[in-house]
């Protein structure tokens, strides 16, 4: 969480610096970064559900970029109001290869129509600010639900098979099972909303309220 934090207000002092480009690669590598806390989380959950964990696939999704940003996209669905309603969550899974493509843009000389295009030319400003306006949000949203959740060592391990045992084991879930409770677990966060999400409480950044899920 320090280093998402971290890139995060690096990735607007660039920004305010007129580097949108390189504001763009940080905020985008620090979703990256909380999607590897949720991934990890997810792990211990498991465990102490008595659920096996692949801690050799584990390791491969920590790194594959595919992987962390479908978690993030995922995470961002769940958190986001009205979301089967307003949002398709198989467009914002499979776009997660067109972000990449933009990260590779925010670095590298492309490319592009015929002609050589610097990243400055590639991301907008725009990009970046909303970039960074949702890392924001999804940094939020993790500080909070692992404050909910408190420490794995601390966690009572009844109630975290009782709640796998509603769920059932992400693991052995296809996508059309995988969606339906992506979708579930998004109703609930948001009809309960006074009770899972406090507020009154004072983010660590000074989170944009309005932000979109969109990054263009």
């Amino acid at each position: 969480m320090a280093n998402a934090k971290s890139l995060i207000e690096e990735a607007a002092l660039l920004l305010g610096s007129g580097f949108h480009a390189r504001a763009y690669t940080l905020s985008h590598i620090a979703r990256e970064e909380l999607a590897k806390v949720t991934m990890l989380y997810a792990a211990g959950m498991k465990t102490l559900a008595e659920h096996p964990v692949d801690w050799n696939k584990l390791q491969k999704r920590l790194r594959d970029h595919s992987s962390k940003l479908t978690n993030d996209a995922i995470f961002l669905y769940a958190n986001t109001p009205k979301a089967s309603e307003t949002l398709s969550l198989e467009l914002m899974v499979t776009g997660t290869k067109t972000r990449n493509e933009w990260k590779n843009d925010s670095l590298y000389i492309a490319l592009k129509d015929q002609d050589f295009k610097t990243p400055a030319q590639l991301i907008t400003p725009r990009k970046a600010e909303r970039t960074i306006a949702l890392a924001r949000l999804i940094f939020e949203d993790n500080i909070h639900y692992l404050s909910k959740g408190g420490k794995l060592a601390e966690r009572n391990a009844k109630s975290v098979k009782e709640i796998f045992g509603v769920m059932g084991n992400p693991s052995e879930m296809n996508w059309k099972e995988m969606k339906s409770q992506v979708e579930q677990l998004s109703q609930i966060i948001h009809k309960q909303a006074p009770d899972l999400k406090n507020e009154n409480s004072q983010p660590s950044f000074d989170t944009q309220a309005n932000a979109s899920t969109s990054e263009k």
